[in-house]
């Protein structure tokens, strides 16, 4: 009877070394492409939250100003309130426009006058009610506006997290307003700032305003936007 004899070799501990220390090798290159992306998308939807942040602020302030002035009788002397001149309280504080805040008059629903609490227009539901005298302050990184909610009048936040604005006022040739029967048009600038520090820091970044301002550098690592913007009033004439 013939024997035959077959050899059957497996791996040698060298060999086995090597596979590990390959797949050791591709699995942290793996771990660190996903840890950068990670970061990337990260950082990606905490600059989509600001900028959305940002434009809904800037939406309820631009509605708002295009109101402003509305006059239907001739009566009311609605628009642009301060600007060096008269003032008006709201919440025992002093509100007037000038470059940090804004604050001006509606006669919503065209009844002759402004009225110091809210009002019922045409377009109020029974929840919400009609401001004839507005404003916009910002307070402590948050931009509020003195608004009604549920019937009680208060300063509320439109927006968290805005660092910086800016409001210019301009006649009908385009240059600086210095009264408010002059005022045609106003731009604003609105710095934004993320919730969080960005990881990789060195966030330094200088931001010019309409007016010429310059806002910054900030040594924070926070991730900010300016957002510009120029609203015609095509109520005040």
């Amino acid at each position: 009877m013939k024997i035959t004899k077959t050899n059957k070799y497996g791996f040698t501990l060298v060999e086995l070394l090597i596979a590990m220390f390959i797949s050791a090798l591709a699995m942290g290159t793996i771990f660190v492409a996903y840890k950068s992306q990670n970061k990337t998308y990260a950082a990606q939807l905490e600059v989509a939250q600001m900028q959305q942040n940002m434009r809904a602020s800037l939406n309820s302030l631009v509605y708002d100003l295009r109101q402003a002035g509305l006059d239907p009788t001739k009566q009311a002397k609605a628009g642009l309130v301060g600007m060096g001149g008269s003032k008006f309280k709201f919440a025992e504080d002093e509100v007037e426009s000038n470059a940090t805040s804004i604050a001006f008059t509606s006669d919503l629903n065209g009844d002759g006058e402004i009225a110091v609490d809210a009002v019922k227009t045409k377009y109020s539901s029974d929840d919400v009610s009609g401001m004839e005298q507005i404003a916009y302050k910002l307070n402590n990184g948050r931009l509020q506006k003195y608004t009604t909610e549920s019937g009680a009048i208060h300063w509320q936040d439109v927006a968290e997290d805005i660092q910086e604005i800016e409001f210019r006022y301009l006649n009908s040739t385009g240059g600086l307003a210095t009264k408010p029967e002059d005022v045609r048009s106003i731009q604003i600038s609105i710095l934004g700032r993320s919730e969080h520090r960005d990881r990789n820091g060195a966030m330094k970044n200088t931001f010019t305003t309409a007016g010429g301002a310059t806002w910054g550098p900030y040594n924070d690592d926070f991730r900010r936007r300016l957002l510009i913007t120029k609203v015609q009033c095509r109520n005040l004439r």
